[in-house]
């Protein structure tokens, strides 16, 4: 279920806590995977867009295991066809989060209000929340550029809305956020993709269509 106006995310050394005790629990197939896809996410990073704009690191010489282990949830998102994104252009990336009213400001040219409403309803720990002013349409994300049609699968959502993370973003932050089925806005610092900074300023909105939490399963 999407809630508007509720936060529910959890902070990344929580997030990182979790997956390291779901992942000693594993038998040791489900732990080989877990380091086959932790090893495919360093190969990815940061040159593969999409994944450019679900996360962002300051640096990423000494990722956290238990923040990686994560992946694994996006990864099956993808593999099941059940993460769809949308981009829209921007003027600028995203400023530092002191400068809220210019992050606001950056992103209502693309009819996206962004408001918050910290102390009240108990926002945990993502930037603000996010309402786009009308539906959009967003498109599959496939596995690779290989596997991606010409017409990718599309879906038109009419009310769009959930959380805002701007700049840097830990990769488990978002796969929490998309796996319990809360829309993520996504405004990242200028990065270091070659192939988004081709795209220019931009922001995405991430939606995972069929929430369940995949820790317990493994690929077929």
């Amino acid at each position: 279920m999407i809630l508007k106006g509720i936060d529910r995310t959890y902070g990344a050394s929580t997030l990182q806590s979790i997956a390291m005790e779901l992942h000693e629990k594993r038998n040791e197939q489900d732990k080989y995977i877990d380091y086959l896809l932790i090893e495919k996410f360093k190969k990815l990073y940061p040159n593969d867009w999409v994944l450019s704009l679900l996360c962002q690191y300051s640096s990423y010489n000494s990722f956290h295991t238990g923040d990686l282990l994560w992946y694994r949830n996006i990864a099956r998102m993808i593999h099941d066809g059940n993460l769809y994104m949308t981009i829209m252009g921007l003027d600028s990336w995203a400023f530092p989060d002191k400068e809220f009213g210019k992050n606001k400001k950056n992103v209502e040219g693309a009819d996206i209000g962004i408001y918050t409403k910290r102390g009240t309803h108990g926002i945990h720990s993502a930037d603000a929340f996010f309402e786009l002013s009308r539906g959009a349409t967003f498109k599959r994300i496939y596995p690779g550029a290989e596997s991606t049609p010409i017409d990718p699968d599309e879906i038109f959502i009419e009310s769009v809305h959930g959380v805002v993370e701007f700049g840097y973003q830990k990769i488990c932050k978002s796969a929490m956020t998309l796996t319990m089925g809360d829309m993520l806005l996504r405004v990242p610092y200028s990065p270091d993709s070659e192939a988004l900074n081709n795209i220019g300023p931009c922001c995405a909105i991430f939606v995972n269509v069929t929430p369940a939490f995949y820790f317990p399963q493994t690929f077929d």
